[in-house]
């Protein structure tokens, strides 16, 4: 009888351990006075713009001004498997990343948490560097570390994130 007791508070507890870890990784919040979209994306390309040199017209004088990135420029397609912060309704997303190292570092990895920001004209552009690498479960996503995906959003949001966005 003990041990049935027992079994049943063990098959209880690991169940709402288990509940937990996917209520984690299933995790999302919304604030849309804030300019930050994360979500989880799988990578469908990531491809290098190699003339970025880009030609506009002063508004004040008419002069033509030719702007050269100090950075790399890439355009980055990603299938959008979950929204984290901010919803994204689109199953697929384009958007740019720069990087001033060469590339990207998430682009070596299938499986991501990215972030990004989107100008008045609705276009995406990546948080420069601010990413988690992910790896695939049967209960959902979890970073490479170990840490859930509301772990990897909230440490982010709280640290790095705080710097360059009002919460």
């Amino acid at each position: 009888m003990k041990v049935r007791i027992l079994l049943l508070a063990l098959m209880f507890f690991w169940g709402c351990n288990s509940q937990k870890q996917i209520a984690e990784s299933n995790f999302y919040q919304e604030d849309k006075n804030l300019n930050l979209y994360a979500f989880v994306g799988k990578k469908i390309s990531v491809e290098e713009i190699l003339n970025n040199k880009q030609k506009i017209k002063d508004p004040n004088s008419n002069d033509s001004i030719i702007i050269i990135n100090m950075d790399e420029v890439f355009i980055c397609k990603y299938q959008i498997l979950q929204n984290v912060f901010n919803k994204i309704s689109k199953d697929a997303i384009e958007f740019e990343a720069y990087d001033h190292y060469g590339s990207p570092d998430f682009k070596n990895y299938e499986y991501v948490l990215l972030y990004l920001s989107k100008d008045t004209a609705g276009k995406f552009t990546h948080m420069k560097y601010q990413f988690d690498a992910l790896k695939a479960t049967n209960k959902g996503f979890k970073g490479i570390n170990g840490k859930s995906i509301r772990k990897l959003f909230l440490n982010k949001k709280n640290t790095t994130l705080k710097e360059r966005i009002s919460f």
